[in-house]
């Protein structure tokens, strides 16, 4: 259970980190967050846990919190607490979250900037709550949230292909689990194209036939060039001399590619059940 917190911990401070050295310098001052939470995420991304859990546990009880921090606060919470090797606790910070008062905010945006930048949406969230949720040995919660993450990725699949992969690898493990080893290969496909590196896609993708190999390296390299059109988007999002219309544009380039790949994949591979 300690590998597979530091790994969730890691792959989430990836996106924190990495995401937020893309945020503009003409935030207003107004999307900063509060002194408290600011410093919650540094000691996060310091991976000093223990403060950072409890700097985010003020930073959402703030008198004068709005939505915006709370939801900040609380997230910043989850992945402290997996830090701490709390799977418990983490998935409860994530299901406050999902309760209707928290889950629509333009803080999910990943493209956002300032403090609507949180480096994570709704989708990834459920999808971070599947896998604590097999961590804690609940498929059948697992289950229904991968179910949730995936449907939340659909709708705005142009920043969520890698939050897919995730989701569909953790199913096939499910599936796995259950002896539905048709809908297992399946889902490890479908998790293969989008990209995904864990080591349960990698090493079990490996006892494909060839042939079925080499199709889905195909898709894959496919699936990539896509999502490299997506990723200038909410990269660029914010920069000053970066207009709408370029992003647009950027968006309009990947999406047939995107969608060309994924009629391609439903012939192959059969439609998502």
């Amino acid at each position: 259970m300690g590998s597979e917190l530091k790994k969730l911990a890691s792959a989430i401070l990836l996106c924190v980190v990495g995401l937020g050295s893309a945020t503009s310098e003409a935030a207003s001052a107004q999307e900063n967050p509060p002194s408290i939470c600011a410093q919650a995420k540094i000691l996060l991304e310091s991976r000093r846990f223990d403060l950072a859990d409890a700097y985010a546990e003020q930073c959402y009880q703030l008198a004068d919190a709005s939505r915006e921090v709370v939801i900040f606060g609380h997230y910043v919470r989850t992945i402290a607490l997996i830090g701490l090797n709390k799977p418990k606790e983490s998935l409860e910070q994530l299901e406050i979250l999902m309760q209707p008062a928290y889950s629509e905010s333009p803080i999910y945006d990943r493209r956002s900037v300032g403090l609507k930048y949180l480096g994570a949406t709704q989708a990834s969230i459920y999808a971070d709550a599947a896998r604590l949720s097999l961590i804690l040995n609940d498929a059948d919660k697992g289950w229904h949230y991968t179910e949730k993450a995936l449907k939340l990725a659909a709708m705005d699949p142009a920043t969520h292909i890698d939050v897919a992969g995730n989701v569909y690898m953790l199913r096939s493990r499910i599936r796995a689990s259950r002896q539905d080893n048709r809908g297992a290969a399946i889902d490890l496909a479908r998790a293969y194209i989008r990209g995904s590196q864990d080591p349960f896609v990698l090493e079990n993708i490996k006892t494909f036939p060839a042939a079925d190999q080499e199709r889905l390296d195909a898709l894959k390299a496919r699936m990539l060039s896509a999502y490299s059109k997506y990723l200038n988007i909410f990269m660029r999002t914010g920069i000053v001399d970066f207009s709408t219309s370029d992003l647009n544009k950027l968006k309009a380039e990947g999406d047939p590619l995107f969608l060309a790949i994924v009629a391609d994949e439903v012939t192959y591979l059969g439609p998502d059940t």
